[in-house]
């Protein structure tokens, strides 16, 4: 039996622009039309994959060696672990499946994209470049991905739970419905990323760059924005309650209803960013810059302005302020509406 895995260096990219899949004496699963079709006997479990279809089956450390798997709804199962050596999975159904310690082989057939899932899972490489990569619907909870260059790459609709990616360049990334939840993002570049619905709960992202990343509706719940360049990013309708953004930098944000409850904007820079309809009740503003910023019809119940800088801000119909704090803003520069 050959248990031996393909090499890490075996893992590199030709061409310059986007990730390709390069042939090696080993790794010959990403040319699948070079195979000769072998006579296999079908277990009862492959006859019932192959009849029922396998979606999100436990497969964990399953026998498949050999199985004709082509084509197959082997979708969301946990396949780690399990012996793929010799099998047929060519056009199969592989969204989300846990491919950590499954063993393949020379004559394994894999398309393109998964063989690249398993090469991320089970070689831990760093600095991968994976330009344009499609890594859409995939499983890569706590791959090792810092450094990595994913920019222009196609990540929607991943699961990437607790994933590494420190460092890495995931600028015009499509992120969308993708679960970043407690992902260690410190220092990425995720400018112009679109991140729309993306779970970022409890992720740390201190220190990214997420200028003009659009996170309408996602959730960072939780999560560690600490200097942070979020400049012009649009946060309408983002779920921000807890979130930590002492200063970040949020100047020209668009952060339409979005939720800030009880969250830490210590020193952040708002000025001139949207702020309309936004719930800021039990929000920690001291020493924020919001000059300038629209604050109108948010909510602000408990909200702590002690220091800040809300010359020209805009409020006005905020439920929750008190008369108390409004005369004080008034005083700082703030406008309500005829007042100054």
């Amino acid at each position: 039996m050959n248990n031996k895995l393909p090499e890490k260096k075996d893992f590199e990219t030709h061409g310059g622009d986007s990730w390709q899949p390069i042939e090696s004496d080993c790794i010959q699963v990403n040319s699948v039309n070079n195979f000769k079709d072998e006579d296999n006997q079908e277990s009862s479990l492959v006859r019932d994959i192959l009849e029922y279809g396998a979606f999100g089956k436990d497969l964990t450390l399953a026998d498949l060696k050999g199985a004709n798997l082509a084509g197959a709804d082997l979708g969301g199962c946990d396949l780690s672990g399990a012996n793929l050596e010799k099998a047929n999975l060519q056009g199969a159904n592989l969204f989300y499946v846990n491919l950590n310690g499954t063993i393949i082989d020379c004559h394994t057939k894999l398309d393109d994209k998964w063989l690249l899932v398993w090469q991320i899972v089970n070689q831990q490489v760093d600095k991968l470049f994976l330009i344009g990569a499609d890594l859409s619907c995939t499983y890569l909870v706590n791959a090792i991905l810092n450094g990595a260059n994913l920019q222009d790459t196609n990540l929607s609709d991943a699961n990437f739970e607790g994933v590494n990616l420190e460092s890495a360049n995931l600028e015009n990334a499509n992120l969308t419905n993708t679960n970043l939840e407690g992902a260690d993002l410190k220092n990425a570049n995720l400018s112009n990323a679109n991140l729309t619905n993306a779970d970022l709960s409890y992720a740390d992202l201190s220190g990214a760059n997420i200028k003009g990343a659009n996170l309408i509706n996602a959730d960072l719940s939780n999560a560690n924005v600490s200097s942070a360049n979020l400049i012009r990013a649009k946060l309408n309708g983002a779920n921000l309650i807890r979130a930590n953004f002492t200063d970040a930098i949020l100047k020209g944000a668009s952060s339409i209803e979005t939720y800030l409850s009880g969250a830490n904007l210590i020193r952040a820079d708002i000025r001139g960013a949207n702020l309309s309809n936004a719930h800021l009740d039990g929000a920690c503003l001291i020493s924020a810059d919001l000059r300038s910023a629209n604050l109108r019809n948010a909510f602000l119940d408990a909200a702590n302005f002690t220091g800040a800088n809300v010359e020209n801000t805009c409020f006005g119909n905020n439920p929750g302020i008190s008369q108390l704090l409004k005369d004080d803003l008034i005083q700082r520069g703030a406008t309500f509406g005829r007042y100054r």
